[in-house]
């Protein structure tokens, strides 16, 4: 979960720093006469700094309700939203000091500001394309308008559970020991609780058991030694 909040915030961090490093460039292509390259990267950065800062806060802040969830929902989301706070946090931070001191050494000599080929093949496209819907600005908001219900009429249909329930064909058995059992104890104790399940059921395929404590990430359980015994049912739809 920690790499998947990484993850999903991968091109915001980057974001930041495309847009300063962005910015510093236009500004030295302008040449305002100054030769000293520091003036206007302080310059530059101080245009940006702001709208960088406040974008980025109201993306974490957007992610705070992740810290409210309990149970095994909180277990699974909050290590990714601690991950991508800080992660964002960092970037944001690498924007306004490493990203401006690496553009007054990388960034000398005399630079010019063009588009390339690619950008200039997506002008030929876009402008004409901003120019009609300029010109025709009620039909622009009718069909937009019209988008919007036709997305807002499809969630009756969208699910509402947030943890589904899974149907694996399993039980799962928890039973809670003395955090200060040892393992032997813990194995002759699980040889039997095999035992006793075994008997009163004849449709259980197999049993399998795992030892961990109250620590263990993705499960919700008190403090002490747990035993987890999954009961895989040979063929349940015959009940």
């Amino acid at each position: 979960m920690p790499l998947g909040g990484i993850a999903i915030g991968m091109g915001v961090m980057t974001d930041v720093a495309i847009v300063m490093v962005e910015n510093i460039f236009r500004h030295l292509a302008e040449d305002r006469g100054r030769p000293n390259i520091a003036d206007v990267t302080l310059e530059a950065a101080k245009e940006v700094a702001s709208p960088i800062f406040f974008s980025i806060t109201i993306i974490i802040v957007t992610f705070l309700p992740v810290f409210t969830m309990t149970g095994t929902e909180g277990k699974l989301y909050t290590p990714m939203g601690w991950a991508k706070t800080f992660a964002m946090s960092g970037s944001l931070l690498l924007a306004f000091t490493l990203v401006p001191m690496l553009c007054t050494l990388l960034l000398g000599g005399k630079i010019q500001e063009k588009d390339t080929w690619i950008v200039a093949k997506l002008h030929q496209w876009y402008v004409p394309t901003l120019k009609s819907v300029l010109k025709y600005s009620k039909v622009t908001i009718i069909i937009a308008v019209v988008v919007m219900i036709a997305g807002f009429s499809l969630l009756p249909l969208i699910g509402t559970t947030f943890m589904p329930a899974l149907d694996e064909g399993t039980f799962l058995v928890m039973p809670t020991m003395l955090p200060s059992v040892s393992l032997t104890e813990a194995l002759e104790s699980a040889k039997t609780m095999d035992k006793v399940m075994n008997i009163p059921f004849s449709l259980v395929g197999g049993i399998v058991a795992m030892y961990a404590t109250g620590t263990y990430l993705t499960v919700a359980a008190a403090v002490g030694f747990i035993a987890l015994f999954g009961i895989a049912v040979q063929n349940g739809a015959s009940w």
